[in-house]
Formats: structure tokens, C-alpha cells, sequence
């Protein structure tokens, strides 16, 4: 069946394998088998035969996995896995490693069959494989490397763990060496760890959970703490280079928020002794003595030894910590550390573990070994050990894992502290900083920094007041006692944000605006019934008007679409997506051209910008101010501007009996077929619609489109005059063919008209909610009136006139024999009698003002007349 001679020589001498008919067998797999047994030796002459062998091997055990249960038989008698193994161990056998990592991880990724799993783990050949010391400088190997674990992690559960665990030497090569990479310069090998290690987790061992407490996570969990602390450090560099460093400060704040997620989906696993372990080493060895010590003002007894970040990129990270981690025990500890104030902090330092992870996991140290500790200057001083607190939770771990009492030891000390710690804020607690924070704002509208922190601040107490982990503590347990100082630090913010030369982002306004729409509708409320507030509350509102009333101007176009898209924009802030942004981390930028589009997350640029940042303070104040003034359900009568309640809309069925159709031909989009509509202008609802006789009821028409006649702009063609553009938004154009000029002259108008109504009684509404209507309004609505009047008039007198015309015109047009009776009529002759019959028709359907009429009646008798002289 395979013959080696043929054209070109065997095999050997050609260097390419044997082409079977039929590739998945097992005789083909017996054949490669005896290539790879003449070839033992991998040399530059046989490398491509090998991989290639390799290559087909995998493919036919895939293939015998679902159909041929001898092809794994032959796969154990004849040990294929220790000729990988063998391969590489071989100095030369690097250049197929590759192929190797990658036939592995198809081979296993693509089983389904358990027992062909088992096959394959068997003899301890794939521990082997993972221990094998490969060149991880290659970055090809790396990947393929760390892809065959995350793959072998999928194939875990109760009954293959045996297969990578080992109880009786106490070694896990999988979890092992997949975590000495958790720190690896590729995003894409960070990833994969985590996931490993997610999956190892989820195994439900107790004695290989036994082994992970006890001999790697300590190590493991230092290190991981070091790390997010380092980056913090770093984030704080890149901060202080203002914006040089920002792609870098977005790349560590990513990086921040996948280990934060990381160690929140750990900490959902609801392994009692993992947790409390994991707990410990991220509250005392992370937060408490380098994010909390920082927001709170730092320690001056320790401030020679102690690192630190800025305050505003501390209150950043732990606004990111409550919202990734949802864990009750650490949100609550972490929460009344906090609010105890630096006391808590005491005898805490960010140190350096003494070794690094895979040190210590070849050691299979039990417990933290001797720290580094950084000073503020970068120097490196050894000290003795980690803080005693880590090492009495690291030796009690196992009773820990008993009871699930890990964790307790500082929420009992809390017990100590006196209750008037829970009514008024201590110096140096989280919540004096906070106040702090917003009231300098307040008092300094110009200053950046001052915005900064209070934005970050407001991004903190929102993070509390939303986190799951903190049942039962939400913004009243956070404020206890200091709501009415909190509320009045918050509208003095707005305030400050409504003056003209203030510095502070629409963000920070936006945020401080919804924290005190919380405060109000909770149930412990300190600010309703406040008359101080209130007054307060009344100067934010009339300080917000009065910045949207210096920029108004009556008729402007431009300003009414502007307040009607940021009313369309207003939104509740979304927490999530605006802590996103690393570059709230840095100075306000106060141009577009920083890469910051969005202007409420920098400083406004230009006028237009300042009107908009003006009307939106405008409109979010307004909005806090309806919900605290109003009943629950009730909305703002005044907003939008104007509108029916109820629009037509698309596929809605109109009885258009009695109103104004205009036929058209509608091309919307090159290579999409004409379709032919009616236009209908209806200038009460504000809407220009085309529909299509309704199949069903006479009259009635069905609607296929709808668009506002506010956004509606209109514009002859110039080449072809039945021809109207249309462009409804930036993105929705339309073109129509009428079926003479008159028609689209007509619907132009209409268009027009209909536009400037609507705008023009938008810009009336906006005026009075602004409180700009003039005083005489009754003599404007009695000149209004007059206006109609004459109008109507003028109407009434010129209507026996174009009644007369028209019937004249009729006349002519009815005088008119057939072309078939008098002959073929010139071109002149006929053009100018359709037009008048054409023309009389349209006009009578059409309600068109007095002076339109005019002209068309002039054009009406000078058709008429030509046809009479033709």
C-alpha cells in the first residue's frame, strides 16, 4: 500500500512524506510511526519530515477519537508521547518545538472523549512536557506554550486532576509553572495565566486546595500585591509627567482593572481559605498601607519610610476596587479601616517579597519570607519580615479553613474603637478627606487639582454607594452624621461650576449633581426640609440659568439645535465608562487636540463649547432640581421644546382624506430601486412623512418614513428643475422627482415654511424657559393674532380673483380638442396647456399663503393666455 518507489526516488531521499489515498487510517499512522523511528534524531536535513510527521499524527489521532478506537490503542502500545518528549530534550530538537507545543494543544483542544483523555495523560509523559525547560525568549514557543497549559486547564475536573496532581510527591506542574509567568511583558500570557488558574480553582480537591494554600499562595499572592503596587507607583510617575506619558498611564490602568477583575472572580469562587488569605495580603500588604494611606494624607510619623500616591489617583483605585470587587468581607474591612482613619494604617508597609515566585515556589515556602522595603527616593533597605499580621494569617491558615473565621482578627480590634468614631468624622478618616476634597473645589473653582480630587472623590463615594459588597452600608453608613455638610460641599460645587471662569469639568458637576439626588431620596436624608440647602439649591438653579441666558440669542439656529442635542445627551452617568478613562488621571486638557473628545472630561475650547457646557450645567441642574421639587413620577412639562405627544411613526396608518399630497419619485442610496410616495407636511406635528396608499381603506396611507421638520433642509437642483435634495441628519439624504417644477417649487416651500414655524416657536418656548419672554408677550400675542387676521384677509380678497383664474384656465384647457381629432399639436402649444390644467389642479388641492397663490395665478393666466394664442 506504500510503495516508496516512484518518480524523484523514496521518501528518504526526497525528504517529504508518503502521500497516502486515505491519510486517516491506522496503517498511515503505523507508517509515520516508522518515520519518526528512523528519524530520532532531529537534524537540519529531517526537521521539515518531522513536523510534517507531527502535523499528520495529530490529524489522524483527532480523526481515530471519533471513529476508530485502534488508533489510540496503537497510540499507548507504541508510547508516541515520549517520542515527543525525547524530541525535546534534544539541543537540536528546539526547531520543532513549535510543532510539538502546537500538535499538543490541537490534539487535546479537539478530543471528546474521556477515555482518549485519559490515554493521552497517562505514563506522566504531558508533566514532563510542561516541565521541560523550553527557550522562552522565543516569543513562538512562549505562546504555544502557555496556550498547551490553558488548554490542558480545560480538560480539569474531579477525575483528571489525579492526572496532574500528585498527592504523594506534592507537586502540581501545571498550576507551578503557569503562575511563574503571572507577570509576563505579553498581555496575551497574563491572560492565559489567569484563566489557569481560574480553572485550577474550580476544581473541587481538597487536598490538592490543601497544596495551593499551603505551598503557593503566599507566594503567589505577594507577588501579585507587589506588582498591582508597583504599577500604582508607576501610574503616579506617569501622572507627574502630565500628558508625555499617556499611552503608558492607559496601558497601566488597564492592566489595574484586568488584575482587579482577576481577583474578583477569584474571590467569587467562594473558597473560604483562599479567600481569607487572598484578603489579607491585598488589604495589609496593599491597600491600607500605600492607596488608603495616601487618600487619607499619609502617616508624618512614618513619612521617611512610607511610599505613596497622590491622593487623586488613590481615590481613582479605590473606586475601581469597589466596583470590580464585590467580596463582602474585604469591602467591609477595607470600608471601616477607612473610616477609622491612619490608625488603622499603623504598622503596615508596601515591602517587596524577599524572593521572587518562582524562588519561592521551588523553595515551597510555608510562609512569607523576609521583605524589601522601597523608601520614597528609590533606595531598597532589607528589614526583618512582613508585617506580623501577615504572618500569624499565613500560620493560622489551616484552622482558618476549618471554621472560615480568616480574616476576623481586625474586625474584632474594630469593636475597640470608641462609637463616636461612626457619628463625626475624624481627622484623617475617609470621610474628612472627602469633604475636604469637595469643599476646597468649591472654594477654589480655579484650580485644577482641586477638580481633579473632588472628581475622583465623587467617583469613590458613587463606587460605595453602588457596591454589592456592602449590604446594609451604603452612602448613609458612609456619611453618618455629615450628610447636611456633605449636601452643602456638593451645591457649593455646583455652584462654583456655574461660574464663567470656573475650572471644573462638566464631569465632576454631573457626578456631584446625581450624589445629591441620592442623598436626597434616601431614607435617612439630612438635606430635605433644610432651608439653608434649599437656598442653596435655589442659587445653583438661578446661577445655571443665568450662564444659558448670556449665550442665548433669539433666532439662532445654531443654539437651538445646540440645546436640543445636549437635552437629547442627557443621560445618567455611566460610573463604569468614565472611570475607564486614564486620562482623568492627568491635568484638564482644554483642547480637542489633545485626543479627548468628549468636553465634559476636559476644559471647554472655543464658544461653542462653552455654550454647550452651559447648557448642559443648565440642564442637569434643572433636572436635580424637578426631582427634589416634585412628586415621584412626575416630569418637566417644559422639556423637550414643544412637540406633539404623540408622533406619527413608521408603518402607522393616517386617514389623508382631507390633506395636502404631493406625489414624488424618492431615490434615497445609488443601485436601490425608485420607490414612489406622497410627501405630507404636517406642520402641527412637526413631521415630514412619506407614505403609500394604504391596500385596505380608500384615503388612507401608510407611513414609510418620518422625519422632523427641524432638521429638514431643502435645495433645488440646478440642472434639472422637478428636482428636490433633501437631508434630513448628517447621515439620511434623499432625492425626489416630482412630476413638474410647480409640484417641487411647491413642496420647497412647504418644506421651508414649515421648517422656520417650528424653529421659531422652539425658540419662543426656549426663551420663556429661560425666562427671557418679553414683558409685552400679551401685545406680542395680540401683533401675532393681527397678523393672522390680515392674513386671513388678505386670503379672502384675493381668493374670487385666482377663483376666476382658475376657471378660465379650465376653460382653455377644456377647449382644447384631443391631439388624436386636430392632429399632432406643436410642442409649445401642448406644454403650455398641460402646465395650466396641471397647475389649476395643484393649486386647488394645495393650501399655499396669499402671496404664492399670487404667483402662481400670474403663472396660471400666462399659461392660459399662451394656450389660447397657440
Amino acid at each position: 500500500m506504500f510503495s516508496r518507489s516512484g518518480k524523484g526516488g523514496g521518501f528518504f531521499s526526497s525528504g517529504q512524506l508518503w502521500k497516502s489515498k486515505n491519510p486517516h487510517s491506522l496503517e498511515y499512522l503505523k507508517y509515520l510511526y516508522g518515520v519518526l523511528c528512523k528519524n530520532q534524531n532531529v537534524t537540519e536535513q529531517n526537521r521539515s519530515l518531522v513536523v510534517e510527521a507531527l502535523r499528520s499524527m495529530s490529524e489522524i489521532l483527532i480523526w481515530g477519537d471519533q471513529n476508530d478506537d485502534t488508533v489510540f490503542d496503537f497510540f499507548l502500545e507504541k508510547s508516541l508521547l515520549s517520542f515527543f518528549l525525547n524530541y525535546m530534550k534534544q539541543k537540536s530538537g528546539q526547531f520543532i518545538c513549535v510543532q510539538l507545543l502546537q500538535t499538543l494543544s490541537i490534539l487535546f483542544e479537539n478530543i471528546s472523549k474521556e477515555s482518549s483523555v485519559y490515554y493521552l495523560l497517562s505514563n506522566n509523559h504531558v508533566n514532563s512536557i510542561i516541565c521541560q525547560k523550553f527557550d522562552f525568549n522565543d516569543e513562538e514557543v512562549m505562546a504555544y506554550y502557555i496556550s498547551f497549559l490553558k488548554t490542558l486547564s480545560l480538560k480539569l475536573n474531579k477525575h483528571t486532576i489525579h492526572f496532574f496532581y500528585n498527592e504523594h510527591t506534592n507537586d502540581f506542574a501545571l498550576y507551578t509553572e503557569a503562575i511563574k509567568f503571572f507577570n509576563h511583558p505579553e498581555s496575551m500570557v497574563r491572560i492565559a495565566v489567569r484563566t489557569i488558574t481560574l480553572n485550577v480553582y474550580r476544581v473541587d480537591d481538597k487536598a490538592m486546595m490543601r497544596y495551593i494554600r499551603e505551598k503557593s499562595a503566599g507566594p503567589y499572592f505577594s507577588n501579585l500585591v507587589w506588582v498591582m503596587g508597583s504599577h500604582a507607583l508607576e501610574m503616579d510617575a506617569c501622572i507627574r509627567s502630565d500628558h508625555t506619558a499617556r499611552a503608558r498611564l492607559a496601558d497601566l490602568v488597564s492592566e489595574h482593572l484586568d488584575q482587579l477583575h482577576y481577583i474578583g472572580d477569584v474571590l467569587r469562587l467562594g473558597i473560604e481559605a483562599l479567600n481569607a488569605t487572598l484578603t489579607d495580603y491585598l488589604v495589609d500588604g496593599l491597600l491600607l498601607p500605600l492607596t488608603v494611606r495616601s487618600l487619607l494624607g499619609g502617616d508624618p510619623s512614618s513619612a521617611s519610610t512610607s511610599v505613596g500616591v497622590n491622593r487623586s489617583l488613590a481615590a481613582y483605585l479605590l473606586a475601581h476596587l469597589y466596583l470590580a470587587v464585590h467580596h463582602p468581607p474585604l469591602c467591609r474591612r477595607l470600608l471601616d479601616a477607612a473610616l477609622t482613619g491612619l490608625a488603622a494604617c499603623r504598622n503596615r508597609e508596601f515591602v517587596r517579597p524577599a524572593e521572587s515566585l518562582a524562588e519561592a515556589l521551588d523553595k515551597r515556602a510555608g510562609r512569607p519570607r523576609p521583605g524589601i522595603r522601597v523608601g520614597q527616593d528609590g533606595s531598597v533597605q532589607r528589614q526583618g519580615s512582613l508585617p506580623d499580621e501577615e504572618a500569624a494569617a499565613t500560620a493560622d491558615l489551616a484552622s482558618s479553613s476549618e471554621d472560615g473565621s480568616g480574616g476576623d482578627t481586625f474586625e474584632d480590634a474594630l469593636d475597640d474603637v470608641p462609637q463616636q468614631l461612626a457619628q463625626t468624622p475624624q481627622s484623617g478618616s475617609l470621610l474628612e478627606a472627602l469633604l475636604s476634597a469637595l469643599e476646597a473645589a468649591a472654594n477654589s473653582a480655579d484650580s485644577v487639582d482641586a477638580d481633579s480630587f473632588a472628581l475622583h472623590s465623587l467617583g469613590l463615594l458613587h463606587s460605595l454607594a453602588r457596591s454589592p459588597g456592602l449590604h446594609g452600608q451604603s452612602i448613609e453608613r458612609v456619611v453618618s452624621g455629615s450628610a447636611g455638610r456633605l449636601a452643602e460641599a456638593l451645591l457649593k460645587l455646583l455652584a462654583s461650576a456655574c461660574q464663567g471662569n470656573s475650572r471644573i469639568r462638566l464631569a465632576t458637576a454631573e457626578l456631584a449633581a446625581e450624589l445629591i439626588d441620592r442623598l436626597a431620596t434616601s431614607e435617612n436624608a439630612e438635606i430635605a426640609g433644610s432651608m439653608r440647602q434649599q437656598a442653596l439649591l435655589d442659587s445653583v438653579s438661578q446661577a445655571s440659568t443665568l450662564g444659558v441666558q448670556l449665550r442665548f440669542r433669539s433666532g439662532d439656529d445654531l443654539f437651538l439645535d445646540l440645546f436640543e442635542d445636549e437635552l437629547a445627551r442627557l443621560k445618567p452617568v455611566n460610573l463604569e465608562l468614565l472611570l475607564m478613562d486614564s486620562s482623568l488621571l492627568l491635568a484638564p486638557a482644554a483642547t480637542p487636540m489633545s485626543g479627548i473628545d468628549d468636553f465634559a472630561r476636559r476644559l471647554p475650547c472655543g464658544e461653542v463649547e462653552r455654550s454647550r457646557r452651559s447648557v448642559r450645567l443648565f440642564l442637569t441642574v434643572r433636572r436635580l432640581y424637578q426631582r427634589l421639587a416634585s412628586p415621584p413620577g412626575v416630569s418637566d412639562a417644559d422639556l423637550p421644546l414643544g412637540g406633539p405627544a404623540e408622533p406619527v411613526r413608521v408603518a402607522d396608518s393616517l386617514d389623508l382624506n382631507n390633506s395636502d399630497l404631493i406625489g414624488c419619485r424618492v431615490e434615497r442610496e445609488a443601485g436601490r430601486p425608485v420607490e414612489r410616495r406622497f410627501l405630507v407636511v404636517d406642520a402641527v406635528r412637526h413631521q415630514a412623512m412619506l407614505v403609500e396608499p394604504d391596500s385596505r381603506r380608500l384615503g388612507w396611507g401608510v407611513v414609510k418614513f418620518v422625519g422632523y421638520l427641524q432638521h429638514v433642509e431643502a435645495a433645488s437642483d440646478r440642472e434639472d428643475s422637478r428636482c428636490l435634495h433633501l437631508i434630513i441628519s448628517p447621515h439620511l439624504y434623499f432625492r425626489f422627482i416630482f412630476d413638474d417644477h410647480i409640484r417641487c417649487m411647491a413642496a420647497r416651500q412647504r418644506l421651508v415654511k414649515g421648517r422656520q414655524r417650528v424653529r421659531r416657536e422652539k425658540s419662543v418656548r426656549l426663551a420663556a424657559l429661560l425666562g427671557l419672554a418679553p414683558a409685552n408677550s400679551a401685545s406680542a400675542a395680540s401683533t401675532h393674532a393681527a397678523a393672522a387676521s390680515a392674513s386671513t384677509a388678505a386670503a379672502a380678497a384675493t381668493r374670487p380673483r385666482r377663483e376666476k383664474r382658475l376657471s378660465a384656465s379650465r376653460n382653455s384647457a377644456a377647449a382644447s380638442p384631443p391631439a388624436s381629432l386636430v392632429g399632432r399639436p406643436s410642442r409649445a402649444s401642448g406644454s403650455a396647456a398641460a402646465t395650466a390644467a396641471a397647475t389649476a389642479t395643484f393649486t386647488e388641492t394645495c393650501l399655499l399663503s396669499p402671496a404664492e397663490a399670487d404667483r402662481i395665478d400670474l403663472f396660471v393666466e400666462q399659461a392660459a393666455s399662451e394656450a389660447a394664442a397657440a
